[in-house]
């Protein structure tokens, strides 16, 4: 049975709701920046480098809630978190996730130190996103506290690697838990968001025949035929933007974005390569995406025996994701809106890309923070948003479970 979700007849709400208190969260968000959990990227995990850490801190403070929480490894030295609060039936299950990975810090000064200053707290991952985590930690401590009995059940995922490889969400759509509608808090400044392109990344390798630049007959130049691919490519281009847009995306795209070829200026060159960067919108998928993508490339060769070509995947390779605006989740969430702002902000699509169309359940992506903060040595978020944002997804978890 899916939950309705009318907003009306949520008299609990206001006396939960207390329960979000802005000094706990304020101080668990300091808490959970000050945690060290940069992506270790393609060496191996280790203090600081990896979500180790960090998943014992969420583990004891979870169980000291009294909340039954797990650890499973997505891979050596990184583990997700799943958090259980159960409902009387146990018919419905509604997920809040979030990933515990942050990029490096790079150049940020101060970078976990967590400050807090003029109602922003600042530091690595402020937005992306453990301000998104520390608002779903702010729902199930105000349920528990309350003693509150849900009907439907609900999980927290506090996801690894989302920065990098994204096993921790493909270990969700592999091994569970399984949900039957979810809320990522990616931070989106609390919009509702369905919709976000996928990616795919290639290298494109031409190869020819080196020779003296004096004699360039002799040869077969790779950057002549890398030059032909180029042109392929922006026909490919134009055809994927001919296609109907996504109602939220707009178009799929293909961006040359790296080209290496040539030793010196005298030679014909025999090798060339270029890193392709290929967005999808939902409908495709990352293995039709590439298929197609080397049918284009081959189209560049025109049956030619001396053209010598190969397509190999390379980089992230990300699935678009959507989720229907009648969905539940999405409901719940539009009426949150409107009970807490007085105002429906409709839907939109998320700019930038997450883990979460690996996890298997319809998802919508909502939280607080900017993406335009996101990576940066700026990067902050609105304490106020943070508690805003635990409230919406209690307002919504009420109605899909209560």
């Amino acid at each position: 049975m899916v939950p309705g979700t009318n907003a009306a007849g949520l008299p609990q709400f206001d006396e939960l709701q207390r329960g979000i208190d802005e000094a706990w969260v304020r101080r668990t968000l300091q808490e959970l920046i000050r945690i060290r959990s940069e992506n270790p990227l393609d060496e191996p995990p280790g203090p600081g480098r990896g979500e180790q850490e960090i998943a014992d801190y969420l583990c004891d403070l979870v169980s000291g809630m009294g909340v039954r929480v797990e650890q499973r490894e997505a891979a050596p030295g990184r583990p997700n978190v799943y958090a259980y609060l159960p409902g009387r039936r146990g018919d419905f299950t509604l997920a809040l996730a979030g990933h515990t990975d942050t990029v490096e810090a790079g150049d940020f000064p101060g970078a976990y130190d967590a400050l807090w200053e003029d109602g922003k707290v600042h530091g690595r991952g402020a937005c992306d996103m453990k301000a998104g985590l520390a608002a779903n930690l702010a729902v199930l401590k105000a349920l528990k506290d309350a003693g509150a009995s849900l009907s439907g059940n609900l999980v927290l995922c506090f996801i690894a690697d989302e920065e990098h490889g994204m096993i921790g969400a493909r270990a969700i759509g592999r091994d569970g838990p399984r949900a039957d509608q979810c809320i990522m808090s990616e931070p989106t400044e609390l919009q509702v968001c369905l919709s976000s392109k996928g990616r795919i990344g290639a290298t494109i390798i031409a190869r020819g025949r080196s020779a003296h630049a004096r004699t360039p007959e002799k040869g077969t130049n790779a950057i002549s035929h890398m030059g032909q691919i180029i042109g392929r490519l922006d026909d490919y281009h134009a055809a994927l933007q001919a296609r109907d847009a996504h109602p939220l995306l707009g178009h799929a795209s293909i961006v040359p974005g790296v080209i290496r070829g040539g030793e010196q200026a005298n030679r014909v060159p025999d090798y060339c390569e270029l890193e392709v960067d290929r967005r999808t919108v939902p409908g495709e998928t990352p293995e039709a995406a590439f298929a197609e993508l080397r049918e284009w490339v081959g189209k560049a060769a025109f049956g030619r025996a001396d053209f010598d070509y190969e397509v190999i995947p390379s980089g992230l390779v990300l699935p678009a994701c959507d989720i229907a605006a009648g969905e539940p989740v999405v409901a719940a969430l539009r009426s949150a809106h409107r009970a807490l702002f007085r105002a429906d902000g409709g839907v939109q699509a998320f700019p930038a890309g997450s883990d979460a169309g690996y996890l298997g359940f319809p998802t919508v992506i909502c939280g607080p923070g900017s993406i335009s903060h996101a990576h940066r040595p700026i990067e902050h978020v609105e304490l106020s948003q943070v508690v805003t944002a635990a409230r919406l997804f209690l307002h919504a978890a009420l109605q899909l479970l209560g």
